[in-house]
């Protein structure tokens, strides 16, 4: 039976650590308490996940030796170094509550870079139903995705603020932890809404970035 071409398994996999470094991203936030040992637990499994996720990516490390480094390029670049240096800093420092949050927003930001691609060509037409796109429809399309990430936007800022995830990202006072007096189900919905904030400012600023090196 066929198993698929190794470059499938491959995507197969990282999609899969994918999905599971993003409940890790959840999860952490959630657990920021310093004598919760969950949060040591899932730590270790977002550094463990990290990692392997780029030696599957070594390909994507090799090839920024060679080719063009236009902005957008250079932009995912950095910030995929970044959100290494961060998830390093946070394993190094038992999981700082403030080192999590900075590579919780660093991680959700790359998460749209990555998915930026895919809205490109959605708006272009050529997604998963190819097809002619008129300029009108173009222009719709692009209207209901800024809609929808000025709303993820907006609750991402709101939770944020109400989860009291600012003193943390500031200097990792205040309470070590998030959406204090909050029911956890409350809580893992506003950090699902900052994911997706930061996902949206990623692949826009990506898109931005496409258009501002042509």
């Amino acid at each position: 039976m066929a198993t698929g071409s190794p470059d499938k398994r491959r995507h197969d996999i990282k999609a899969g650590i994918d999905l599971a470094l993003m409940v890790c991203l959840v999860a952490l936030p959630c657990r920021l308490a310093s004598d919760d040992p969950v949060r040591t637990w899932v730590g270790a499994a977002f550094v463990v996940l990290l990692a392997i996720h780029n030696l599957l990516s070594l390909r994507w490390w090799r090839s920024l030796r060679s080719g063009g480094w236009r902005a957008p390029r250079v932009a995912q670049a950095v910030i995929t170094a970044l959100c290494l240096v961060l998830a390093v800093v946070s394993w190094a420092t038992w999981m700082n509550p403030s080192a999590v949050c900075w590579t919780f927003l660093a991680m959700s930001f790359h998460v749209g870079q990555c998915v930026w691609p895919m809205m490109r060509a959605e708006l272009s037409g050529h997604g998963h139903v190819r097809r002619d796109v008129s300029p009108s429809e173009r222009r719709a399309k692009r209207r209901r995705l800024a809609a929808f990430s000025a709303a993820f936007v907006i609750a991402g800022v709101t939770s944020i603020i109400l989860l009291g995830m600012l003193p943390i990202l500031a200097l990792g006072q205040a309470p070590a932890t998030i959406g204090s007096g909050v029911p956890l189900p409350l809580t893992i919905a506003g950090l699902v809404c900052v994911l997706l904030a930061f996902a949206s400012l990623g692949a826009w600023a990506q898109e931005a970035l496409s258009h501002g090196g042509r």
